[in-house]
C-alpha cells in the first residue's frame, strides 16, 4: 500500500522481522506520545468543532417540549405508490438533525494511508512525527498482508502497553461534561484517535467515536450511560464520578411505522425522510402489539437480509445464486451468501446498460443510509461488508488479487498464474490453454467491447489482467463505493469512522457476531444469562437450558439470539455486553394447554425467554426450543 507522504526511510526496515520493527516503532511513538499529551492536556482547552446547533442547545437546557415521541407512518398506500417503482435520487437531501454537517474537508485530503499526520502531532518534533508514520505504515501493511491470505477476522490484539496509559488519558477527557457540550475537546484527541489508531484500545476509540460524532445530546448520554454501566467505583472517586454527572434532557425518539409486506419500500422511504434527523428511530411493524428495541433490530436484520436478494443484483456472486437458488426461506427467493462478506457486483465498459446501473447504485446509497443509521443509533446490522469492501469504503488501496483471494480463492491462484505468463514465465504454461475470454469469471460479463469472442493469447494475457485488475478493484466498483459512502455521509460524515480500521469498523456495525465457541461454553452461559422470576441460577430447568445452548451449532445460535433479542449478532462485547442483561424466567402452563405442549416465547426489548418447566425432560426443552426459534419469527404480538 501507499505510505505516507514522507518516507521516513521505511525502506531500511526492509530487513528487519516485521514484529520486532512494530514493537519497537509502537513504544517509540508511545513514550513520545504520552509525553506530548501530558503536557498539551494541562492547558489546551481551545475549541476544534463548530458550536452546538440550536436544537441541541435548546435540548441541552431542557426544552424539549417539541420533540416528544411521534410515530411516523410510512406505509400508507399512497407512501407506497409514491415509492413502488421510484428509486431514490442521489441528490435528495436528507432532513437536517443533531448531526454536524459532512465536512468539505474530507474531499480535500485523501482517508487511509495517504492522510497526512495531523499538525498537533507533527509539531511536537520529528520524533513522535517519524514513529507515528512508522507506526501507521505498518498498521496498513500488516492489513494489507492479512487482505492477501484472504483471512477475515477482526484483530483482537492488544495495542503497546504504555497505549493503556494514553486510552486512560483520553477517556478522562470525555468524562467532561462541560468540553463535550461545548465541543471543546482539545485537538490531540482527534488527531491520536484518526491518525494513531494502534495507540489506543479499540474500546476507547469506540466511547471517543460515539461521544463526539453526532451530536452535543447523544455525546453526554453515551458518555454517562457508558459510565453507569462500568463497576461502580468506591470512596472518593465515587463521590468525584456523581459530582461531574449533569441533568441533560433525554433524546427525542420517533416511532416508525413500516410493512413487512413492502419492507424494503418503507425502510427507503423512511431513510430519506428521517436518515439524517437527530431523534432516535424505533420501528414497529404494521399490525403488529411490539414496540423499542426488539422489532428495531429485528428491522435492521431483515432489510440487511433482504438488501441481499440475488434479484437486487448488487453484491459478488448475484448471478449464482439466481442459478442456483440459494436462500435461506421457503417462498424461493434467493439471497446471496455472505459467508466471505459482501462485495459489490462489478460494472464493465458494457455491462450492464446505464439505466440498470442507475437502479444499482441507488440501492447501494440507501444501502448506505442503512449502515450510517446503525452506527448513529448504536443498533447492530447483519450487514457483513467483506474485507476489500471495507478497505475501500475507508478509502485503501486494494488489488484484484485482494478481492479474488477473500471471495474466490482459486480464482486469486489462476490470476497469480495469468500474470506469470504475462511476465514470459515459460514454465507458467501457454494462456490458450485455459481456454479464456475477456469475460469477467463466474458472470461472464464482457470485459471489453466484443469480449466474448475475443480469446485470451500469450500476445494478450497482459492486456486481460489489467482488464481484470481495472474491473474488479478499480473503475468497476469505483462508482458502487462511492454511492455506499454517499449514503453514509448523507447521514454523518464518513471521515469520523477513521477511528477505526477496516476490521474493527465491521465488528462496529455488526457486533461480534454469534461470538466464539468459547462464549457458548456453559460456564461462560452461566456467568451471562440471569434467572429470574421462578427460577435459580440452580434449577435444574436452567442448567438444562445452559447445556442445550452450549451444543447448538452456529445457524441455531443466530436463530436462537434472533428469537430472544432481536437480532442474529450479538452487541460488541458478547452474551455480557447485552443490556439489559438477557434473563430467563419460568413460564407457567396455560389453563387449557399442558406444560409440555407450551412453547418458549420471548420478549426482545428486555431480552427476556420465557421458558416452561418442562418436567425437566432434557429432549422435550430442546425441541420445543427449536420449534419456537423456527416458527416464532416475524411476528410481534403479545404473551
Amino acid at each position: 500500500p501507499p505510505l505516507p507522504p514522507h518516507d521516513y526511510g521505511l525502506g531500511q526496515l526492509d530487513s528487519l522481522r516485521p514484529d520486532a520493527v512494530r514493537a519497537a516503532a509502537a513504544r517509540r511513538a508511545a513514550r513520545a506520545t504520552i509525553a506530548y499529551a501530558s503536557r498539551v492536556t494541562e492547558g489546551d482547552s481551545s475549541s476544534n468543532s463548530s458550536d452546538p446547533s440550536a436544537a441541541e442547545s435548546n435540548a441541552l437546557a431542557g426544552a424539549d417540549a417539541d420533540e416528544a415521541d411521534v410515530t411516523v407512518d410510512v406505509v400508507s398506500e399512497d407512501a407506497m405508490a409514491d415509492d413502488a417503482d421510484a428509486e431514490p435520487a442521489d441528490d435528495e437531501a436528507t432532513p437536517p438533525g443533531g448531526v454536524p454537517e459532512p465536512a468539505a474537508a474530507a474531499a480535500e485530503e485523501p482517508v487511509g494511508p495517504g492522510r497526512r499526520l495531523p499538525q498537533a502531532l507533527v509539531a511536537f518534533g520529528d520524533c513522535v512525527a517519524d514513529a507515528l508514520a512508522v507506526l501507521r505504515a505498518l498498521e496498513y501493511a500488516f492489513c494489507a498482508l492479512a487482505g492477501a491470505s484472504g483471512k477475515h477476522t477482526v484483530a483482537t490484539e492488544d495495542p503497546p502497553e504504555s497505549s493503556a496509559q494514553l486510552g486512560a488519558r483520553l477517556e478522562r477527557q470525555l468524562l467532561d461534561p462541560l468540553a463535550l457540550a461545548a465541543q471543546a475537546l482539545p485537538p490531540w484527541c482527534r488527531a491520536l484517535a484518526e491518525a494513531c489508531r494502534p495507540l489506543l484500545p479499540f474500546a476507547v476509540r469506540l466511547r471517543y467515536f460515539r461521544a463526539t460524532s453526532f451530536g452535543t445530546i447523544r455525546g453526554l448520554h453515551s458518555t454517562q450511560s457508558e459510565s453507569s454501566l462500568e463497576a461502580p467505583r468506591s470512596g472518593a472517586a465515587a463521590a468525584a464520578g456523581s459530582s461531574e454527572r449533569v441533568q441533560i434532557s433525554r433524546i427525542p425518539r420517533r416511532r416508525v411505522r413500516v410493512s413487512r409486506a413492502t419492507l424494503l419500500q418503507s425502510a427507503r422511504r423512511a431513510m430519506r425522510l428521517l436518515g439524517g434527523h437527530h431523534a432516535v428511530l424505533e420501528f414497529q411493524f404494521d399490525g403488529e402489539a411490539g414496540t423499542g428495541l426488539g422489532p428495531t433490530l429485528e428491522f435492521y436484520a431483515l432489510v440487511a437480509r433482504e438488501l441481499r436478494r440475488a434479484e437486487l443484483q448488487l453484491w459478488w456472486g448475484s448471478g449464482a445464486a439466481l442459478e442456483s437458488g440459494v436462500g435461506p426461506d421457503s417462498a424461493g427467493v434467493a439471497y446471496v451468501p455472505a459467508r466471505n462478506g459482501l462485495y459489490p457486483e462489478p460494472f464493465t465498459l458494457c455491462y450492464p446498460s446505464p439505466e440498470e446501473q442507475q437502479r444499482r447504485l441507488a440501492w447501494l446509497r440507501f444501502a448506505g443510509r442503512l449502515l450510517g443509521r446503525a452506527l448513529m443509533d448504536s443498533r447492530q446490522i447483519d450487514f457483513p461488508l467483506s474485507l476489500p469492501a471495507l478497505r475501500l469504503l475507508m478509502g485503501e488501496h486494494v488489488t484484484a488479487a485482494d478481492v479474488l483471494g477473500a471471495l474466490e480463492p482459486h480464482w486469486a491462484s489462476s490470476l497469480q498464474l495469468l500474470k506469470r505468463m504475462a511476465a514470459g514465465d515459460a514454465s507458467a504454461g501457454d494462456p490458450a490453454d485455459l481456454a479464456l475470454t475477456f469475460v469477467m469469471p463466474g458472470s461472464g460479463a464482457p470485459l471489453i467491447a466484443g469480449g466474448e469472442q475475443c480469446e485470451v493469447t500469450r500476445e494478450n494475457v497482459a492486456a486481460y489482467c489489467e482488464a481484470l485488475e481495472d474491473t474488479v478493484a478499480g473503475s468497476g466498483v469505483a462508482r458502487q463505493m462511492s454511492a455506499l459512502r454517499d449514503g453514509i455521509n448523507d447521514i454523518f460524515p464518513l471521515e469520523y469512522l477513521l477511528v477505526f480500521s477496516a476490521e474493527e469498523l465491521e465488528r462496529v456495525a455488526c457486533g461480534d457476531g454469534t461470538g466464539g465457541d468459547a462464549e457458548w461454553e456453559i460456564e461462560a452461559l452461566r456467568g451471562a444469562i440471569r434467572a429470574d422470576h421462578g427460577y435459580s441460577s440452580s434449577s435444574e430447568a436452567v442448567n438444562l437450558l445452559l447445556s442445550i445452548l452450549s451444543e447448538f451449532s452456529v445457524e441455531e445460535r443466530r436463530l436462537f439470539l434472533q428469537f430472544a433479542t432481536g437480532s442474529p449478532n450479538l452487541p460488541v462485547g458478547g452474551l455480557r455486553a447485552l443490556h439489559p442483561p438477557m434473563t430467563v424466567v419460568r413460564k407457567p402452563a396455560e389453563a387449557d394447554e399442558p406444560e409440555l405442549e407450551s412453547l418458549p416465547s420471548a420478549g426482545t426489548c428486555t431480552n427476556y425467554l420465557k421458558l416452561p418447566e418442562y418436567a425437566n425432560k432434557r429432549e422435550i426443552m430442546r425441541a420445543k426450543l427449536l420449534q419456537a426459534m423456527r416458527e416464532g419469527q416475524n411476528a410481534f404480538l403479545l404473551s
